[in-house]
């Protein structure tokens, strides 16, 4: 019985936690519309088991947070897309996720530890935008060099090379 009761608490805890990553609620005010519209989108994106591990390893490849890191602020209460706001501020800035995420747990709301930090939150949809456009060229190089390799060697053609190029 007391096995039972044991198994229970874990498999709670276990779903709290995973409901922390899968939180579909966010209250981040930055001051830049976009930008608050972005971190809505990802946090959407998030809210699938499946968009979080997506989500996950985008943290992981672009900012180099290890899943120690987004585990830990996942447990004090971040969602992703707060995780992902506050990895945004702490590359701005060149200062430890840690130290951020401690400012904020200072009680600071978003747009004043932007300030506090002298971080414009357009600087942040900018470097945001900047990372877009880089994700696209990176998926654009990796989509060429596969046609390159699944391309025949012939050409790949019906006709000889002797049409008019219709």
């Amino acid at each position: 019985m007391k096995k039972c009761i044991a198994l229970i608490a874990v498999c709670a805890l276990a779903a709290a936690c995973l409901a922390a990553d899968f939180s579909a609620s966010l209250s981040i005010k930055t001051g830049d519309t976009s930008l608050d519209l972005s971190l809505r989108d990802f946090n959407t994106r998030a809210s699938t088991p499946a968009g979080a591990v997506g989500v996950r390893a985008d943290l992981r490849q672009n900012f180099s947070l290890s899943d120690r890191e987004i585990t830990f602020l996942s447990r004090k209460g971040y969602t992703l897309a707060e995780i992902y706001y506050l990895v945004m501020l702490a590359k701005h800035t060149g200062k430890h996720i840690n130290d951020v995420a401690a400012l904020h747990g200072q009680g600071v709301g978003w747009g004043v530890l932007a300030k506090r930090l002298g971080v414009r939150p357009s600087d942040l949809n900018k470097l945001r935008v900047q990372q877009k456009k880089t994700e696209k060229v990176i998926i654009r190089e990796k989509t060429r060099e596969q046609i390159r390799i699944h391309a025949p060697a012939g050409g790949g053609g019906r006709g000889m090379g002797r049409g008019k190029g219709r």
